[in-house]
C-alpha cells in the first residue's frame, strides 16, 4: 500500500516528501519503511543488474537527480533485498497487462502492448529468484506472461526512460552500465 509513497524512477503522481519518512515508519515501522524508501529512491537498473549478485554482497544505487545524487543504497542483508525483489516483482505482475492496453509516451510505449517488453529478462530472473523459495510467484509470473500477445513477445525495454527534465539533467554525461538481463 504504501510502496510508492515518495515517487519512483518511474512513478512522478502523488509523492510524499522523504521528510515525512518519521511519519510513515511510524505508522509502518522500521523495515517496511526501508523497503519503500529503498523501492522508491532505487535506480532500477542497479537493481536489475544486482540479481546475479551473491547473497550478501547486494547493493543498488539511488536515482542521480535526488538530493545527494548517487549513491549506494544498502541491501546486504539477504532477506531485505529478497523482500524487495520479491515486491518489485508483485507490483510488475499487478500492473503490466492494464499498461499494455494502452499507449504511454513517458514510457516510450508507442503501442499498445508495449508494456509488455519493460524490464523483461529482469522481471524473468525475479521470478526465477522468488520463485525458488516461494513456487506460486513464478507459477503467477508464467500465468500472467502466458496472456502476452504474440505481436510483443520479442520487445524488449530493459531500462526506464528518464520521467522528468530533473532525471534527464542528472543522466546527462552519467555512463550508464549495460543492461544484464535485457
Amino acid at each position: 500500500m504504501f510502496h510508492s509513497i515518495y515517487g519512483t524512477e518511474g512513478f512522478q503522481g502523488f509523492c510524499l516528501p522523504y521528510e515525512r519518512r518519521d511519519d510513515v515508519r511510524s505508522l509502518i515501522g522500521d523495515r517496511a519503511e526501508y523497503l519503500v524508501h529503498t523501492f522508491c529512491s532505487v535506480d532500477r537498473l542497479s537493481v536489475d543488474n544486482d540479481l546475479g549478485s551473491e547473497p550478501g554482497g547486494h547493493g543498488f544505487r539511488s536515482r542521480p537527480e535526488l538530493p545527494g545524487g548517487i549513491r549506494p543504497i544498502d541491501v546486504s542483508d539477504q532477506s531485505i533485498w529478497f523482500d524487495f525483489i520479491t515486491l518489485t516483482l508483485a507490483d510488475w505482475l499487478e500492473q503490466v497487462e492494464g499498461a499494455s492496453t494502452s499507449t504511454n509516451t513517458q514510457f516510450e510505449w508507442h503501442r499498445k502492448g508495449d508494456a509488455w517488453g519493460y524490464r523483461r529478462g529482469a522481471y524473468a530472473k525475479m521470478a526465477e529468484i522468488v520463485g525458488a523459495e516461494i513456487p506460486e510467484a513464478i507459477d503467477l509470473w508464467r500465468s500472467v506472461y502466458s496472456r502476452e500477445h504474440p505481436r510483443s513477445r520479442h520487445i524488449s525495454q530493459p531500462v526506464t526512460p528518464p520521467m522528468c527534465d530533473a532525471a534527464r539533467h542528472a543522466r546527462l554525461g552519467l555512463e550508464q552500465p549495460a543492461p544484464r538481463y535485457p
